[in-house]
Protein backbone atom coordinates (compact mmCIF):
# COMPACT_ATOMS: atom_id res chain seq x y z
CA UNK A 1 0.00 0.00 0.00
CA UNK A 2 1.30 3.66 -1.03
CA UNK A 3 2.05 5.71 1.81
CA UNK A 4 -0.11 9.07 2.63
CA UNK A 5 1.03 12.19 1.22
CA UNK A 6 1.48 15.32 3.29
CA UNK A 7 1.66 18.34 1.92
CA UNK A 8 1.99 22.20 2.81
CA UNK A 9 1.59 25.12 0.67
CA UNK A 10 2.44 28.33 1.42
CA UNK A 11 1.17 31.26 -0.47
CA UNK A 12 1.48 35.25 -0.26
CA UNK A 13 -1.02 37.10 -1.39
CA UNK A 14 -0.60 40.64 -2.66
CA UNK A 15 -0.92 43.47 -0.19
CA UNK A 16 -4.75 44.52 -0.58
CA UNK A 17 -5.59 41.33 -2.29
CA UNK A 18 -6.31 38.88 0.46
CA UNK A 19 -9.78 39.12 0.95
CA UNK A 20 -10.31 38.54 -2.80
CA UNK A 21 -7.71 35.41 -2.53
CA UNK A 22 -10.00 34.27 0.19
CA UNK A 23 -12.61 33.87 -0.51
CA UNK A 24 -11.90 32.15 -4.01
CA UNK A 25 -9.72 29.87 -2.30
CA UNK A 26 -12.41 28.99 0.06
CA UNK A 27 -14.93 27.90 -2.76
CA UNK A 28 -12.58 25.18 -3.26
CA UNK A 29 -12.43 23.95 0.24
CA UNK A 30 -15.43 21.83 0.03
CA UNK A 31 -15.36 20.20 -3.44
CA UNK A 32 -11.73 19.42 -3.01
CA UNK A 33 -12.71 17.39 0.85
CA UNK A 34 -15.14 15.12 -1.17
CA UNK A 35 -12.61 14.28 -3.50
CA UNK A 36 -11.56 10.57 -3.97
CA UNK A 37 -8.42 9.56 -1.27
CA UNK A 38 -8.79 13.33 0.56
CA UNK A 39 -7.98 13.12 4.41
CA UNK A 40 -7.70 16.90 5.32
CA UNK A 41 -7.62 20.03 2.63
CA UNK A 42 -7.62 23.15 5.32
CA UNK A 43 -6.81 26.75 4.91
CA UNK A 44 -5.07 28.68 7.42
CA UNK A 45 -4.39 32.48 7.44
CA UNK A 46 -1.14 34.07 9.31
CA UNK A 47 -2.20 35.81 12.30
CA UNK A 48 0.36 38.52 11.86
CA UNK A 49 0.96 39.05 8.65
CA UNK A 50 -2.40 38.53 6.19
CA UNK A 51 -1.25 38.69 3.17
CA UNK A 52 0.10 35.17 4.46
CA UNK A 53 -1.51 31.86 4.02
CA UNK A 54 -1.18 27.93 3.74
CA UNK A 55 -2.89 24.92 2.68
CA UNK A 56 -2.37 21.66 4.12
CA UNK A 57 -3.61 18.84 2.89
CA UNK A 58 -3.61 14.94 3.48
CA UNK A 59 -3.94 12.42 0.22
CA UNK A 60 -4.45 8.60 0.71
CA UNK A 61 -1.33 7.86 -1.78
CA UNK A 62 0.28 9.87 -4.69
CA UNK A 63 -2.20 8.99 -7.08
CA UNK A 64 -4.76 10.68 -5.27
CA UNK A 65 -2.91 13.92 -4.98
CA UNK A 66 -1.91 13.88 -8.76
CA UNK A 67 -5.56 13.13 -9.67
CA UNK A 68 -6.40 16.78 -7.77
CA UNK A 69 -3.67 18.45 -8.91
CA UNK A 70 -4.96 17.58 -12.78
CA UNK A 71 -8.52 18.38 -12.04
CA UNK A 72 -10.31 20.56 -13.85
CA UNK A 73 -11.88 22.74 -10.25
CA UNK A 74 -7.74 22.99 -9.14
CA UNK A 75 -6.55 24.14 -12.45
CA UNK A 76 -9.77 26.87 -12.79
CA UNK A 77 -9.26 28.05 -8.86
CA UNK A 78 -5.22 28.75 -9.43
CA UNK A 79 -5.41 30.42 -12.57
CA UNK A 80 -8.08 32.67 -10.86
CA UNK A 81 -5.41 33.14 -7.85
CA UNK A 82 -2.76 33.44 -10.44
CA UNK A 83 -2.88 37.36 -10.38
CA UNK A 84 -3.69 37.77 -6.79
CA UNK A 85 -0.40 35.96 -5.54
CA UNK A 86 2.78 37.75 -4.84
CA UNK A 87 5.41 35.52 -5.34
CA UNK A 88 4.84 31.78 -6.17
CA UNK A 89 3.57 28.97 -4.13
CA UNK A 90 5.91 27.52 -1.92
CA UNK A 91 5.31 23.23 -1.71
CA UNK A 92 6.49 20.92 0.44
CA UNK A 93 6.18 17.04 1.42
CA UNK A 94 6.21 16.45 4.70
CA UNK A 95 6.19 12.66 6.45
CA UNK A 96 4.17 11.74 9.46
CA UNK A 97 6.66 11.45 12.27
Amino acid sequence: MAATVNMVIHFRAKAGKEDAFKALFTSLLAPTRLEAGCMQYDLLQDTADPTRFCVIERWENPETLQAHIAGAELQATLAQCGPLFDGPPQAGQYALI
